[in-house]
């Protein structure tokens, strides 16, 4: 079979992008040739050499961003969001070194303008200037701001309304009304520190999603660590905020509320006073797909089964009594597929705490069954998202992470997202092999957790997910509480500063 166009030209886009990034970097130091020759007091005609090197340096750029652009408008007619993540962002870095480099050659300009063999030229960056409209269509009225400041041609940037200062949030164009709206919340850990009561809690969240018109929801995902350590208490007063979040926003259906379990759901009291198997020798090769093995000197030790069972037998008793069904106990069957009625998508709820203890806190998630979790999944021909309560792993010698052959599986699996917490902050990231085809995961913050205790958590966070049921453009809205006695507020610190918006957007 024929590869697509896109595998054909990769070692073209990978060759054109190489040469742009040496072009910005023979600018970079061309000008800085010219900086210090200034500073030195160079002779006139010395001075003027080295701002032609500089100028020749940046219309060099200038033919280099547009030979990257011109392969991108060529993938984008037929492969548009190959396109995006293959060249157009490149190509935006590109404009902005471009439009930088004017500024400064513009200001050196005495006699001559440096500017005006490129203003002279209407059709010069068109390419560029078509790409970016064309994938990235929010970024078109600033960049014509800026080429416009400068003189220089606009030809392929599209004319939008002018963006204002104004936060604002905006349901994707493409997607219009055909999404589901998901509530995102996660990592409750209300500590005995710092009492937070559910009603305290719960009217404050329904003010705020009051006052940004977040609802109604179609979905409440609560991505882990319900509780902080795990006590029967703690996992009543749980259930009764989920309670109180079916009546207030769910219509009272619980099965539209997906929970998952979290590190601190583990009642580590119990696994500590359990009972774990010690054997002499080497770790065996497959130690790393065996949950809470722990090496110790000349072997390695392992929770015995009765022991993994009571360090989660808390939160399966909790899960039962909000939902009238067992949570599953073998671990190859720790995940749960879920199809609310009347929802067009499916969510597969994965166990990522298999094997946690009181010696080892490193996420796993089981082989079969994520598999067979998957297989369920596909079975239905329904779009499918994810849910865990770790996120990947994005820092080196970073353990307390879903491995990448898990992600790998949901993105074979063709699941259009994962969400999780555990990371106490707003994280997207885009998983992929290629850097192409890829599966978004999108965690949240804290919605409780106080600063004394958790100081990393002391902006309370939660996401509205906009996920769409046509088309492949998704946004989440993110809203931050800064302390507890100050009202939520929406998150504006994504976008340019002149257009500062509440959102991140995100492709299926």
């Amino acid at each position: 079979m024929e590869s697509p166009l896109w595998l054909n030209a990769m070692p073209e886009i990978r060759s054109a992008k190489a040469e742009a990034q040496n072009a910005i970097s023979a600018f970079s130091d061309a000008l800085a040739a010219l900086n210090i020759g200034l500073r030195n007091g160079l002779p006139k005609d010395d001075i003027d050499k080295l701002f032609g090197n500089a100028h020749t340096a940046w219309s060099t750029l200038i033919n280099r961003t547009e030979n990257l652009s011109g392969l991108g408008l060529a993938l984008a007619a037929n492969y548009p969001e190959q396109a995006k993540y293959l060249v157009a962002g490149t190509t935006i870095e590109l404009l902005e070194n471009i439009l930088a480099a004017a500024e400064a050659l513009a200001a050196y300009g005495e006699e001559a303008d440096p500017l005006e063999h490129v203003r002279g030229q209407p059709r010069v960056l068109e390419a560029s200037q078509k790409l970016i409209s064309i994938t990235f269509p929010d970024s078109s009225p600033l960049l014509r701001n800026r080429f416009e400041s400068l003189g220089l041609p606009t030809t392929g940037l599209t004319t939008t309304k002018q963006q204002t200062t104004t936060p604002h949030s905006i349901v994707p164009p493409d997607d219009l009304t055909d999404y589901i709206k998901i509530l995102h919340i996660s990592d409750l850990h209300r500590t005995n520190d710092e009492k937070v009561s559910n009603p305290e809690v719960l009217n404050d969240l329904l003010a705020a999603i009051r006052t940004f018109n977040d609802g109604p929801f179609d979905l409440i995902v609560l991505s882990g660590d319900i509780t902080q350590e795990a006590t029967e208490d703690e996992f009543k007063e749980a259930e009764q905020f989920l309670d109180d979040l079916a009546t207030k926003l769910m219509n009272g259906v619980r099965e539209r509320i997906i929970v998952v379990p979290g590190n601190h759901d583990i009642n580590w009291k119990a696994a500590s006073a359990g009972n774990f198997k010690l054997t002499r020798g080497t770790v065996p090769e497959d130690g790393k797909q065996r949950p809470g093995l722990v090496v110790v000197p000349n072997g390695y030790i392992l929770p015995t089964e009765e022991t993994a069972q009571q360090a989660i037998s808390n939160f399966r008793d909790s899960y039962h009594r909000f939902y009238k069904t067992n949570y599953p106990s073998v671990t190859q069957e720790r995940f749960q597929f879920l199809e609310p009625k009347d929802l067009p998508i499916g969510i597969l709820a994965l166990d990522t705490i298999i094997g946690m203890h009181h010696f080892s806190d490193t996420p796993h998630v089981d082989r079969t069954a994520l598999i067979d979790g998957l297989q369920k999944a596909q079975a239905t021909a329904k779009r499918f998202i994810a849910v865990g309560h770790h996120g990947p792993i994005r820092l080196r010698n970073q353990h307390d992470g879903v491995e990448g052959w898990c992600l790998e599986r949901l993105l074979d699996g063709q699941a259009a997202m994962y969400l999780h917490g555990h990371v106490h902050e707003t994280q997207i990231s885009h998983f992929s092999r290629d850097g192409i085809v890829g599966i978004p995961c999108i965690g949240v913050g804290s919605l409780v957790a106080g600063p004394r205790q958790r100081p990393e958590s002391s902006a309370r966070q939660y996401h509205v997910i906009q996920f769409p049921l046509r088309g492949r453009r998704g946004r989440v809205l993110v809203r931050r509480k800064e302390r507890r006695d100050r009202a939520w507020q929406k998150d504006t610190r994504f976008g340019p500063a002149t257009s500062p918006v509440d959102h991140l957007d995100f492709h299926v």
